[in-house]
């Protein structure tokens, strides 16, 4: 597969080449999971992503439990779907046996719902999940799966990067798995985009999961725009925008006000675009 293929099939299966009118719940179980480590960035991933989305549809989810958030996925906080919890946590428990001494990393622990008005930045309580963890050897299956689907095709390195599984690990939920390519993973029936398929602009924020699903990122970060995303010494990433499927620059709120900051200068009919679509984001985020 060509990188153009690459990237505007992980947009398909991302739903960042059209917004979907699908439920939150079931939005967030065809992503696997969203990263939460920074409370606002589920609320903008599904709103780039989820036609209709109100910031309400996920803090109810949150409080009638039917999502959850919860450590998984290289030891920091995600939101994902209450009947997948039981296999995210059993397969990223068995990643953590022997890496340290026993704590919290080997328990099922997760947030309650959330605590005052968005973003919901005040940390809420842990509780531990009361119920029993599936086989973690069935757990990983079903997670390597759904991470392929989600963002496939993928190598095992990829897989790695994402989950924070060991090789070992891995290696039997990949076999009998369809191989497109040399060392590429995927899905039975997987879906599929055309390398010249329109993409739109689209805002992202920091740590959204798709920067971060990849050993190599150049399916969605241009190589010469990583140390601009990413930030080593912290282990942080910016709020980005995409131009034609790839991250072209980053963006922040500062006083009620959107700034914007192409990483280079961009031809006029797509700063039209992220004109556009950055005034609806404003507006959804004061809303």
């Amino acid at each position: 597969m060509t990188l153009r293929e690459l990237n505007r099939t992980l947009l398909l299966r991302q739903m960042l080449l059209e917004r979907k009118r699908i439920d939150v719940a079931t939005a967030v179980v065809r992503l696997v999971a969203l990263q939460a480590q920074y409370a606002p960035s589920p609320y903008v991933a599904l709103w780039s992503r989820v036609a209709g989305f109100r910031k309400e549809h996920l803090t109810v989810r949150l409080r009638d439990g039917s999502l959850v958030k919860a450590a998984a996925f290289r030891t920091t906080l995600h939101v994902m779907s209450a009947g997948e919890f039981p296999f995210l946590a059993s397969s990223y428990i068995e990643s953590q046996r022997g890496r340290a001494v026993p704590d919290w990393r080997t328990l099922p622990y997760l947030r309650t719902a959330p605590l005052g008005p968005w973003p919901h930045t005040k940390p809420s309580p842990s509780i531990l999940w009361p119920k029993p963890l599936p086989d973690p050897v069935v757990s990983t299956a079903r997670v390597v799966r759904a991470y392929l689907a989600a963002y496939g095709p993928a190598t095992r390195d990829d897989v790695k990067q994402f989950t924070g599984f060991r090789l070992g690990q891995i290696d039997p939920a990949l076999e009998g798995l369809r191989v497109v390519d040399d060392g590429l993973f995927d899905v039975p029936r997987p879906r599929r985009a055309a390398a010249d398929v329109h993409a739109p602009v689209r805002f992202l924020p920091a740590f959204d999961s798709i920067l971060l699903a990849h050993r190599d990122r150049s399916r969605i970060v241009p190589p010469e725009y990583v140390d601009a995303v990413f930030n080593k010494r912290n282990a942080t990433t910016k709020n980005t925008f995409t131009v034609d499927g790839f991250v072209a620059g980053a963006w922040r709120i500062e006083k009620r006000r959107l700034v914007v900051q192409p990483f280079t200068p961009l031809p006029r009919k797509w700063q039209r675009q992220i004109d556009e679509e950055g005034a609806r984001l404003l507006a959804w985020y004061f809303a």
